[in-house]
């Protein structure tokens, strides 16, 4: 997302507030495009009167199972996109994505009939539900795409405009319809964005074919990352799971999705607090490093002494050191004020008060999660695979193993997350502090 930010970042560099405003609306839209929609259509459904279990426990496994599996994808295409960027081989880029999307719609029809087929519900819920289910995990995939894109405007409107539709037709199908037609208005929005984003790549990008798998060759050369995509995602929603089939899940649909609601609206409403974070993340923190990377390994190419090498390492840590500085003050302050007035921000979500303490624990797991996730994208830049994979292996094992003890007292519900959140953050910080001490040996150790 270098490339993007690149971009959003002259917006604020005008200085003015409009400037730094669009800049930053933005990078979040571009980011988190589809959680943003989905958390804000069922917060404004919930808020006009709408309820409807079937609708809400689909909307929660589509997400929860999208992201697994498509995390097995992520960071594979990210690093073989990067790849070809390097190689100015910009025509691989439409093929790729199409390959991509042929491949995910595939695999993801296959585990959705599988999944959703067993809902007993009416056919034509259970129909929807996969193709939202394959929408959404299309969706996930192009954000990967979008990061040399041009038409960043086109991006964010298609977001804005694609989650009025989905709210508008969820809404009022809803009214009459019920279930089918919450799920048909929402998919409807959903497949809207991602017309809209095939629109962009096909006029951003030439390409002299319609496919191109060679993207599927790196599962052999970086298993790793394949493996890490998996683990983290899998970590995300392990105490979920652990929730739905302990005696604070309830069967939603029978015969077997369950799912903890309270527990549940919790979590997916406070990953939205953290778009201050990732907003800076990609227009100052992610932008800023990239430049100081590429000049110590630009450094390095042109043969330069050994003192300027160490010159250009100390600037990428302090680059870094003001760049988590500004992620603890932003995030930090925003994440103190939505846990101080949660009953009054969220009041619309009509919890308990248990639920609402909930949210309270789950909004500081948020603020860990992203400082887990934003370092291990540094341990990535400089290809410190096997530290990821044991950050977010720590991360994945604390979570079940702190929530799984903590199953047996109410008044834990929620801390096994927040920890494990904070232990899978310290380890990855202490391996991106360890790795920038050791730069220099490793890289030159590394040829």
């Amino acid at each position: 997302m270098a490339g993007i930010g690149f971009k959003l970042r002259t917006f604020v560099a005008e200085g003015t507030l409009m400037g730094i405003l669009k800049g930053y609306l933005y990078s979040a839209v571009i980011s988190s495009g589809p959680w943003i929609i989905t958390v804000c259509t069922l917060a404004a459904i919930s808020l006009m009167g709408g309820h409807e279990k079937h609708f809400e426990v689909a909307i929660l496994y589509v997400y929860a199972f999208s992201l697994i599996v498509t995390g097995l994808f992520q960071f594979i295409v990210t690093r073989f996109l990067a790849d070809r960027l390097y190689a100015e081989d910009l025509e691989v880029f439409l093929p790729t994505f199409m390959a991509v999307s042929l491949v995910v719609s595939l695999f993801q029809a296959v585990t959705g009939i599988l999944a959703f087929g067993a809902m007993e519900t009416s056919l034509l819920f259970r129909i929807l539900a996969v193709v939202l289910y394959i929408v959404v995990s299309n969706l996930w995939l192009s954000l990967i795409f979008l990061g040399v894109v041009r038409a960043y405007q086109t991006i964010v409107w298609a977001f804005v405009i694609g989650s009025l539709i989905s709210f508008a037709t969820a809404f009022l199908l809803g009214k009459d319809f019920g279930g089918e037609g919450y799920i048909f208005g929402f998919t409807l929005g959903q497949f809207a964005i991602y017309v809209t984003l095939m629109y962009v790549m096909f006029t951003e990008f030439e390409a002299k074919r319609v496919f191109d798998f060679s993207f599927l060759g790196y599962f052999k050369v970086y298993p790793a990352l394949a493996y890490l995509g998996l683990v983290f995602y899998m970590g995300v929603w392990a105490d979920k799971f652990l929730f739905w089939w302990s005696d604070r899940g309830t069967v939603i649909v029978a015969p077997i999705f369950r799912a903890s609601l309270e527990y549940d609206t919790a979590g997916f409403i406070a990953q939205l607090s953290v778009l201050p974070a990732l907003a800076l993340f990609m227009v100052k923190v992610e932008t800023g490093f990239y430049e100081k990377y590429r000049d110590f390994y630009g450094g390095i190419t042109a043969k330069l002494s050994f003192q300027d090498i160490e010159t250009k390492k100390r600037e990428i840590v302090e680059n870094l050191k003001s760049g988590f500085g500004d992620f603890l003050r932003v995030q930090g302050l925003t994440t103190f004020f939505l846990v101080v007035f949660a009953p009054q921000f969220f009041y619309f979500l009509w919890l308990s008060d248990a639920g609402y303490a909930l949210l309270q624990i789950h909004l500081v797991a948020a603020f860990w999660l992203t400082g887990l996730l934003l370092a291990m994208i540094i341990l990535l830049y400089f290809e410190y695979y096997p530290q990821a994979i044991i950050s977010a292996g720590v991360f994945l094992g604390s979570n079940l193993l702190f929530t799984q003890v903590g199953l047996r007292w109410r008044a834990f519900d929620g801390y096994g997350y927040l920890l494990a959140c904070l232990c899978g953050f310290l380890v990855a910080a202490w391996f991106v502090a360890r790795g920038l001490a050791l730069l220099e040996f490793v890289t030159f150790s590394k040829q």
